[in-house]
């Protein structure tokens, strides 16, 4: 009796073991099939909240901002506007040389200058003028070892302008000035040294005023044009 007593008692130990047991794996079945539903659900729920954003964003798409027409000039337009600022830049420049040719004459630039004795200075301008100015006596030159300080310009001299208040011309003071057509002389001049004219070739006339009471030896010599 003992032995079936304890029998029964470890049977009854099995049953409620195994009944205890028995839950758990379909309890935790049923959770995961729960949770795996609740998953389904969110996503579910998450697809269709980016299908809606999607079609919302498609639906509503923003307007372009409409180009202002009245800000935007035709291609036309500014054309013309450049070629009537060019014609009105040409007109003008076509007045400014119309005036610059009837009106007065262009300044004469200096090509060299200098002095030529004590009180008295030379100047050849672009025209070919050779002007000597001042008060007082011109120095005397020669023809090799001291030239006047306008012989590298001879070729350029087509007039020799001498102005009042010089009082001598000196000695081979424009030799070789073989282009030189005419030359003045003014009253205030009383001496004239050697050669002074020599060699001017292209001299065709010569006023001496009476202020020179004696020409020197050779003051026009070599001057072929001369009468």
């Amino acid at each position: 009796m003992k032995k079936m007593g304890k029998r029964w008692l470890a049977m009854m130990l099995c049953i409620v073991m195994c009944v205890s047991l028995l839950p758990v794996p379909a309890l935790a079945e049923e959770g995961t099939i729960t949770a795996d539903r609740q998953q389904g659900t969110i996503a579910m729920a998450g697809a269709e909240t980016v299908e809606e954003t999607v079609e919302a964003s498609e639906e509503e798409e923003p307007a372009l901002p409409e180009a202002d027409a009245a800000t935007e000039e035709p291609a036309e337009e500014t054309k013309a506007a450049d070629e009537a600022l060019s014609e009105r830049a040409e007109s003008l420049r076509e007045a400014n040389a119309e005036e610059t040719v009837e009106g007065e004459e262009p300044a004469v630039i200096g090509i060299a200058s200098g002095a030529c004795g004590e009180g008295l200075s030379w100047e050849l301008t672009d025209d070919g003028i050779l002007t000597i100015s001042g008060t007082g006596e011109m120095k005397n030159y020669s023809y090799n070892e001291d030239p006047a300080p306008w012989y590298d310009w001879t070729d350029s001299i087509s007039a020799i302008v001498i102005e009042t208040g010089v009082t001598s011309i000196g000695s081979f003071a424009f030799f070789e000035c073989a282009n030189a057509v005419s030359v003045t002389i003014p009253d205030s001049v009383t001496s004239m040294g050697m050669a002074a004219f020599s060699r001017c070739s292209s001299l065709v006339s010569v006023a001496i005023p009476d202020s020179i009471s004696e020409l020197p030896m050779g003051a026009f010599g070599a001057c072929s044009a001369l009468c």
